[in-house]
């Protein structure tokens, strides 16, 4: 946890709709993680990502926050990988709920 880590977060995403068209919007059986799993799409499709080297955002992280709902967190985020996974292997958009693919 030592260093700087950059953050990959929507509240500082400036992106061009077009790559929205691409890799298309957020999963909506997702309601936590969804995000991630985004991010996940754009880097599994190669496209670039480039980081401004100032904060911008500072985030109030509490005990409520919905990112840390354990259980519900841990599961989504065990999703989004899983639809990476099956991305990089060419098995993606089966059609199961959260499995990466858009509604």
């Amino acid at each position: 946890l030592e260093g700087d880590h950059v953050a990959r977060i929507m509240e500082t995403l400036v992106a061009r709709r077009e790559l929205f068209d691409l890799v298309g919007g957020f999963d909506e059986a997702l309601h936590v993680a969804e995000d991630v799993d985004w991010y996940a799409r754009v880097a599994d499709a190669g496209y670039p990502v480039n980081v401004v080297e100032k904060v911008l955002l500072h985030k109030r992280v509490h005990g409520v926050n919905s990112s840390l709902t354990a259980a519900t967190h841990n599961h989504n985020l065990l999703t989004a990988l899983r639809a990476s996974a099956a991305r990089k292997r060419g098995s993606a958009g089966k059609g199961t709920e959260g499995d990466g693919t858009n509604r």
